[in-house]
């Protein structure tokens, strides 16, 4: 059922008077978001450099983990502002006899993989990769992206 829907959610984003009318732009949007991706990406590789760069004699991993609260509020505002609420694309799923936990695991489902999601984990994985993993180590580097993937997550 929850792949059903999901074929829904793409047909109705592909048949859509949007982008069907204006290709150009959804290039142009296809384009950025790479861009930003990459950016994202880059940041995550040269993250540690602009830190000590920044503060010099502090360790890179307790920056990062000192900002991360900001991080996540600068999250958190920024799917605020650009996220749209998934409840509206179900409303015309509930009158028919779909059980109401598998609209519910759809909209879960969906919303796990936003753009806005991924992006984070863009430069999280680099980060943990090149300071991470060396300076806590192999057990702790992969809790610590645990950790940070249930925070993005939890920040849905």
């Amino acid at each position: 059922m929850i792949k059903d829907l999901l074929l829904h959610g793409w047909k109705s984003q592909v048949r859509s008077p949007f982008w069907q009318r204006s290709l150009a732009i959804n290039i142009l949007l296809g384009l950025l978001i790479a861009y930003l991706m990459l950016n994202f990406l880059a940041l995550g590789f040269f993250l540690d450099v602009i830190l000590q760069d920044a503060f010099p004699g502090e360790s890179p991993f307790t920056l990062f983990n000192g900002f991360l609260l900001y991080t996540m509020l600068a999250g958190l505002a920024f799917r605020f502002l650009m996220q749209s609420f998934p409840v509206l694309d179900i409303q015309h799923y509930l009158l028919l006899p779909i059980p109401k936990r598998s609209l519910f695991h759809y909209l879960l489902i969906k919303s796990v993989f936003n753009v806005v999601n991924v992006m984070p984990l863009l430069f999280i994985v680099p980060f943990a990769g090149k300071v991470v993993f060396p300076e806590a180590g192999s057990t702790s580097g992969w809790a610590w992206i645990g950790l940070l993937l249930a925070i993005v997550l939890f920040n849905n």
